[in-house]
C-alpha cells in the first residue's frame, strides 16, 4: 500500500513539475505571435522589395512594370504588407501608410509613363 501511494505520489510531482505554468506559457505564446506578426511583415516586405527592384530594373518590359503598377504592388501593399506592419507598429495610421504607397506609385507612373 505504501509503494502505491509512494507511486501515485511521485508520478503526480512529476507530471506538475513538467507542466508550464500559466504567465510562462502566456508570454511563451506572446512571443510566438509576435514572431510570426514579425514573419509576415518581413515577408510581405520582402514581396514590395522585390516589386521595386523589378521597376527600378530597366531590362524590365512595359507590361510587367505596368502589372506590378497598376495591380500587383497595390494589391500586396493593401492585403498583406499594411495589416502584418500594423501589427508591428500600431502607432502607424493607414492613412500615412496610403500616402507612401501614393507618393511610390505616383513616381512609377510618372517615370515610366503608365496609366492604369
Amino acid at each position: 500500500m505504501k509503494k502505491l501511494k509512494f507511486t501515485t505520489l511521485l508520478i503526480t510531482f512529476a507530471i506538475a513539475g513538467c507542466q508550464k505554468q500559466p504567465e510562462q506559457a502566456e508570454a511563451a505564446m506572446t512571443t510566438d505571435k509576435n514572431s510570426v506578426d514579425v514573419i509576415q511583415f518581413e515577408q510581405a516586405d520582402q514581396k514590395i522589395s522585390n516589386f521595386l527592384d523589378q521597376l527600378d530594373n530597366p531590362a524590365t518590359p512595359m507590361e510587367v512594370r505596368k502589372q506590378i503598377i497598376c495591380k500587383d504592388y497595390p494589391e500586396a501593399y493593401f492585403k498583406e504588407y499594411v495589416p502584418a506592419f500594423m501589427k508591428i507598429a500600431p502607432e502607424n495610421t493607414k492613412e500615412q501608410l496610403e500616402q507612401d504607397l501614393k507618393l511610390a506609385l505616383d513616381f512609377y507612373k510618372k517615370k515610366d509613363n503608365v496609366v492604369c
